[in-house]
């Protein structure tokens, strides 16, 4: 069963409701994930378990998942014990792991990107 997040950030930024992980039909080969085009500050969702393909569909650059820890906060009162989000790949032993932290923001390139957990889909 997959999550509902939405990115807000204090400059307007809203991404609206994004269905992340997966769902009862595609679950084994599927983790939608939120990514970022540095080139054309866009955030996407791809699926992470083919992220070595991952590319932005206007500029084909390389997308960067928000479970890299360049695009969180390093601020020490935004060190995290607690994930908004996990999940396994099927078959392997890796996981994309969503910490409950500031990220950056695509609009206006801060780290004050949150994402809110909104409920469950599948």
């Amino acid at each position: 069963m997959g999550i509902i997040l939405r990115g807000l950030c204090g400059c307007g930024y809203d991404t609206g409701d994004m269905f992340i992980g997966g769902g009862f039909t595609n679950f084994m080969d599927t983790c939608n994930a939120p990514a970022v085009c540095l080139q054309c500050s866009e955030l996407v969702i791809r699926n992470y378990a083919k992220r070595g393909s991952a590319r932005c569909h206007a500029c084909r650059s390389s997308l960067t998942f928000y479970d890299d820890s360049s695009l969180h906060d390093p601020s020490p009162e935004n060190e995290v014990s607690d994930y908004l989000f996990v999940w396994r790949i099927s078959g392997k032993n890796e996981y994309f792991k969503l910490p409950d932290t500031n990220y950056l923001c695509p609009k206006c390139r801060n780290m004050t990107l949150v994402f809110k957990d909104k409920g469950h889909w599948d």
